[in-house]
């Protein structure tokens, strides 16, 4: 998990960290802007540097043989979604141990038993640019507009899941956007304050940001 550097936040960052430094955090100046991020795990190292509204991302694979199944990697979305949504709703839903089958339009369904309710959920990436140049090499580098990178790619991603299901089935979903790590809290929040009205014509009960550390609800 990224840890937040809390004494960046007493002091002024000077913009000295750069884009080859290798460490796990979110750092911000003394006007609690952001400015880095930086993961780095077995698969893969992010690193983003933030100037105004300017982004600047680097991803680099690590040992692709490791990356998780897809159905796991999926479990571990819903995992991180269920965690907040219990602390922030006081409820106990679990992934239940029955699960429907493969390319259903429920990738997976969640349960609290002693409400005696599901939910079923279908995950999608919220960036699916940089993932599909990944599968072609080891390095993605981009730059430009942070707002507009992230905005048109949550965007995309709601739109091509909306597209695939019927109105019914989509009533009864909730979408959760498995979240790309340059996303912060920042861009999400610009999002649903923007996007209301067309999250509400695509059609779904929820839809949901799940980054690393960045989980919001983005509508209703």
């Amino acid at each position: 998990m990224m840890k937040i550097l809390n004494w960046l936040q007493q002091k002024a960052f000077k913009d000295e960290v750069k884009m080859t430094d290798s460490f796990n955090a979110v750092l911000r100046n003394s006007r609690g802007e952001l400015k880095e991020v930086r993961d780095n795990s077995d698969s893969h190292e992010f690193s983003a540097s933030y100037r105004s509204n300017t982004i600047s991302e680097k991803t680099i694979t690590k040992n692709k043989r490791r990356s998780l199944p897809k159905k796991k990697g999926e479990l571990e979305v819903v995992n991180r979604f269920l965690g907040i949504l219990n602390s922030q709703r006081g409820t106990s839903f679990v992934i239940s141990p029955i699960q429907p089958p493969q390319d259903d339009v429920i990738d997976v369904i969640a349960q609290d038993v002693s409400l005696g309710e599901s939910l079923n959920i279908q995950i999608r990436t919220s960036d699916d640019e940089p993932w599909r140049k990944l599968v072609k090499g080891e390095v993605v580098e981009r730059s430009g507009n942070r707002f507009e990178i992230h905005h048109n790619a949550i965007k995309r991603g709601i739109s091509a899941k909306s597209q695939k299901y019927t109105s019914v089935e989509k009533g009864g979903l909730i979408l959760l956007l498995d979240g790309w790590l340059g996303v912060r809290h920042e861009d999400t929040e610009e999002y649903r304050n923007t996007e209301q009205e067309t999250m509400k014509e695509a059609g779904f009960r929820e839809i949901w940001f799940v980054g690393k550390d960045v989980v919001e609800q983005l509508y209703p």
